[in-house]
């Protein structure tokens, strides 16, 4: 896998809507000529600030190691209560 377990920046490159509330969120890796190299069944471990709080969700990545530079995330957006 790209990442460590140290936390590493992944730019968000594009956001595509699948629904009222949710969406595919596709990130940039540190080397743009590899793919993410997660293994079957792993996540990644996602953090960011929300409303003042650090806020850290375990995500599996839905696009395939045959993807170089990024990897794409399906995120549900609950609204409010989460």
């Amino acid at each position: 896998c790209q990442f460590t377990e140290e936390w590493t920046s992944a730019p968000l490159i594009e956001r595509v809507s699948v629904s009222p509330s949710s969406s595919i969120l596709r990130f940039g890796l540190p080397d743009k000529n590899q793919p993410l190299n997660l293994s079957t069944c792993a996540c990644i471990l996602m953090r960011a600030t929300v409303k003042g709080e650090e806020v850290i969700r375990p995500y599996t990545p839905i696009s395939t190691n045959a993807m170089k530079g990024c990897f794409d995330l399906l995120i549900k957006d609950y609204g409010e209560t989460g």
